[in-house]
């Protein structure tokens, strides 16, 4: 029994991806999912956030979060669980 961290970035589904096969073929299988990554994005007021600084923090917390979520459940509800 152990753990073990898969490095990727967290707003690239590419990266997701390749943590979720690396995952399986070092385990076999996934029994938790720790998303732990965010970003507060730029130090900047509202009116002035430009939108590329946005799309990445949504991409990084949230996008990112959920792709991984749905792999590990797929993974995992392939077994039954």
């Amino acid at each position: 029994r152990g753990a073990f961290a898969v490095r990727g970035d967290m707003g690239r589904p590419a990266d997701i991806r390749a943590a979720h096969a690396s995952t399986l073929a070092r385990a076999g299988r996934i029994d938790v999912l720790v998303c732990n990554a965010g970003i507060s994005g730029p130090p900047a007021p509202f009116l002035s956030m430009e939108e590329g600084a946005w799309a990445e923090m949504l991409a990084v917390n949230l996008t990112g979060p959920m792709l991984a979520g749905q792999l590990a459940a797929r993974a995992m509800a392939e077994r039954g669980e």
